[in-house]
């Protein structure tokens, strides 16, 4: 496996290192590059439930609305594995859920939201 800018970005998040991934990220790194593999930086920050991180990369210019390679959005993402401020804070920046979102999703969705 290639370790190029975009992967050593979503690696970067995967650890939690917001330091590297500002360095990747003014290196020319994609946030929106999706790997087969490894997903998306965004979509690492979600499974890590790391909401700076996820801030970050969506100020620098991560889509809130880029599916993933199974068609799940980043909130959808969100309200399956991350908590309460990851699903606000997507839904802040424009996260939109599809038309095929489980129902359990939305009312997860519409609680995260009244409860703030």
């Amino acid at each position: 496996m290639e370790l190029t800018l975009d992967k050593l970005l979503i690696f970067a998040v995967r650890n939690g290192n917001l330091d590297l991934v500002k360095e990747r990220i003014e290196a020319g790194a994609n946030v929106n590059y999706q790997d087969p593999q490894a997903g998306s930086a965004l979509g690492a920050a979600i499974y890590n439930d790391d909401v700076s991180l996820a801030q970050y990369l969506l100020e620098t210019g991560a889509d809130a609305n880029l599916p993933n390679e199974h068609g799940i959005v980043p909130l959808e993402l969100a309200l399956h594995h991350a908590g309460d401020s990851m699903v606000r804070k997507l839904a802040w920046f424009g996260g939109k859920i599809t038309s095929r979102c489980r129902p359990h999703w939305r009312e997860r969705l519409e609680a995260c939201l009244r409860a703030h």
